[in-house]
């Protein structure tokens, strides 16, 4: 006659190991399932606290909405102030600025030796409207100087070596009066043909335009030069 066990009949041990294997696996479950409920719910807070309190991109709008260069006209915008004092140190950057602040106004100003226009700083603060007087007022010299002195603030350079912000023209010794005459160079249109962007103010109104080295002519003796203020950077 066989036993219980060996006609199949699960033995106590075997009982108990099954229960304990099956009661393993669902505290496995139900732990798995807490933990994902737990992840998925911290995720949603996190979220929800950067979005709640994340960077404020309203300050930054309402600069953007206040700065003036956003709408002012083109024609009335002025340099950016406070960079340069008179007979200071100044970028190239600022003296072109400067420059074309007389032009955009140049239906304001007329030349005339005896005038005078107010820089862009100050309209208490002026210089005489004419060639050297505009090139004065670009550098921000302390006063207008003419085409005889504007050399003594200056380094001659070679005019094949102009960059922003220097100046060219009929210069020095034997220049008085009308016998001279200067311009504010600008940039290079093509430095392999020698021609050049520059502003000029030799008569009305303030020019902007292409000038070519070789189309410079000399004024009685003196000849074209250039030269790079000292105080540029």
């Amino acid at each position: 006659m066989r036993s219980p066990n060996q006609h199949g009949d699960p033995s106590p041990r075997r009982v108990l190991r099954h229960v304990v294997t099956v009661a393993i696996a669902i505290l496995c479950t139900l732990t798995a399932a807490v933990t994902t409920a737990s992840t998925t719910s911290f995720a949603k807070a996190a979220s929800y606290e950067v979005t709640a309190s994340g960077p404020d991109t309203t300050a930054n709008s309402d600069v953007s909405a206040a700065d003036p260069t956003a709408t002012t006209d083109p024609e009335d915008a002025l340099p950016e102030r406070g960079l340069s004092t008179r007979g200071g140190p100044i970028s190239r950057a600022e003296v072109i600025s400067r420059a074309k602040y007389w032009y955009d106004n140049r239906g304001k100003i007329d030349y005339d030796m005896g005038g005078q226009y107010g820089d862009p700083d100050s309209a208490d603060h002026t210089y005489r409207t004419d060639c050297s007087g505009f090139v004065s007022m670009a550098l921000h010299l302390t006063d207008s100087r003419n085409t005889v002195t504007l050399p003594e603030v200056g380094t001659e350079i070679p005019r094949t070596e102009m960059q922003p912000g220097d100046y060219t023209g009929i210069l020095g010794p034997g220049t008085e009066n009308a016998a001279g005459h200067v311009r504010l160079f600008e940039k290079w249109a093509d430095r392999s043909a020698g021609t050049y962007w520059a502003y000029d103010f030799g008569e009305t109104p303030v020019a902007h335009q292409i000038y070519q080295l070789s189309t410079d002519e000399r004024r009685g003796t003196v000849d074209w030069t250039a030269y790079r203020y000292d105080n540029i950077f």
